[in-house]
């Protein structure tokens, strides 16, 4: 599906890098987006709306001036993301392998693993209001866990995978393995400001 995100990304000044950090992706899959190899999901059109505060049309209608848009708009520096996305790529990986298996983790393929990495950075970036003590980095904790939770089943009840039993508990453990990873990765990640976990 072609669109405008490379005139958009090119007329806001912002190199790959930059944008991918804007939309919560990690830079690699900024191509497919621009590229049109990737069709647009409504999600995808909203992320990218909202990150560069354009409307809907100017991402996809291609008789849009962009340049003309991009010089009334100011240049967008949203707030850095909570985690770092590639190690939340490497991460959802390593939980679907962990709790379905190797062939099911290799059988994802880029754009599926790249809608559950912004998924889960937009649900865990759910900038919460400043609340007392460490109830703020409390609640992202919190999300992180859920969030890798729920994107690791999703993923997996998508293939119709058989849950044994100790499914829940062993996800619930293996999350918090990963959460460590994404916190660790996150810490040495410039971009990102992940509270502690």
């Amino acid at each position: 599906m072609a669109n405008n995100i490379k005139a958009l990304r090119i007329a806001f000044l912002l190199s790959p890098r930059e944008f991918a950090r804007l939309i919560g992706i990690y830079p690699d899959y900024v191509a497919r987006l621009e590229s049109g190899e990737r069709a647009l999901s409504e999600i995808w059109i909203d992320t990218v709306t909202k990150a560069l505060g354009v409307p809907p049309e100017m991402v996809t209608d291609p008789s849009v001036k962009i340049d003309a848009a991009a010089l009334r708009a100011r240049r967008p520096d949203g707030p850095p993301p909570v985690l770092c996305p590639i190690a939340a790529r490497y991460g959802v990986l390593a939980l679907v392998a962990k709790m379905g298996g190797l062939r099911r983790a290799e059988a994802l393929d880029e754009d599926r693993i790249a809608d559950a990495v912004q998924n889960l950075v937009a649900y865990v970036d759910n900038r919460s209001p400043n609340l007392p003590g460490d109830q703020s980095a409390d609640l992202r904790a919190n999300r992180l866990l859920k969030g890798l939770q729920i994107t690791a089943l999703t993923i997996l009840q998508s293939y119709e995978a058989e849950l044994h039993p100790n499914f829940h508990r062993e996800l619930e453990i293996a999350a918090r393995g990963v959460a460590s990873l994404l916190e660790a990765f996150s810490a040495v990640d410039e971009n990102a400001q992940l509270p502690g976990i």
